[in-house]
């Protein structure tokens, strides 16, 4: 299994999306608050889906202020 992480940053919240390799959604996160409690929240989920991948896990970040991840 594979799986493609699309994540859209934005200001006050972000929206996240893992599909497997054919594009089908496994997990929606819709309005993901810009806290440190909710990107925390985030990270184990991720932590979680990518345990069960076998191969690779690509990760794709929408954003127009710079990196997510210094």
């Amino acid at each position: 299994m594979e799986i493609v992480v699309g994540w859209n940053w934005a200001d006050g919240h972000h929206n996240v999306v893992v599909e497997d390799c054919l594009g089908h959604a496994l997990w929606v996160g819709r309005h993901v608050a810009h806290t440190r409690e909710a990107l925390e929240a985030l990270e184990a989920r991720l932590w979680e889906w990518a345990q069960h991948v076998r191969s690779d896990v690509h990760v794709v970040i929408e954003t127009s202020q710079g990196l997510v991840v210094d």
